[in-house]
């Protein structure tokens, strides 16, 4: 792991506030040359600091009006258990992220859906249906807001 410096720290900061500003614009806010904010930024993706880049999105805009954190309860925590679950939920293009947590449930699984039907047949489908599940429960998301600050103050 890299030993961030305040330089490669303002590069995280800008980058979570806007994936998309110009290295041109992001080495002028910094104060450094264009190419040494580039090697930075190649830095940070080689070491791990920087794992992608994304664009947000109104999933609303494309369709998908309902929004759910669906909590799913395993049959047993076996290793294999839980990899195909993980893996089988990531493929499904409904699903945003998925959450391994402690307590009384397994999985936290947050879905952007068109309406209730589909979230009906997702979950009848192809998570209840699975044979390492043995419940869920769903929450209706709405409003979702994230912070794009550092989680760790300076």
């Amino acid at each position: 792991m890299t030993d961030l410096d305040a330089k490669d720290l303002r590069i995280v900061e800008q980058l979570l506030a806007d994936s998309g500003v110009s290295n041109r614009d992001l080495a002028r806010s910094i104060g450094i040359a264009e190419s040494s904010t580039l090697e930075r930024v190649r830095r940070l993706r080689r070491d791990g600091v920087i794992l992608g880049q994304h664009a947000s999105i109104d999933l609303a805009a494309l369709g998908a009006h309902l929004e759910v954190m669906v909590l799913i309860r395993l049959t047993n925590n076996a290793r294999e258990s839980v990899e195909q679950l993980r893996d089988h939920l990531l493929a499904q293009p409904e699903v945003r992220a998925v959450f391994l947590v402690s307590g009384e449930f397994d999985f936290l699984v947050h879905a952007a859906v068109r309406d209730s039907d589909h979230l009906r047949r997702l979950e009848l489908d192809r998570v209840t249906s699975r044979p390492e599940v043995d419940g869920v429960r769903t929450l209706l998301i709405f409003e979702h807001r994230s912070n794009h600050e550092l989680p760790i103050p300076r």
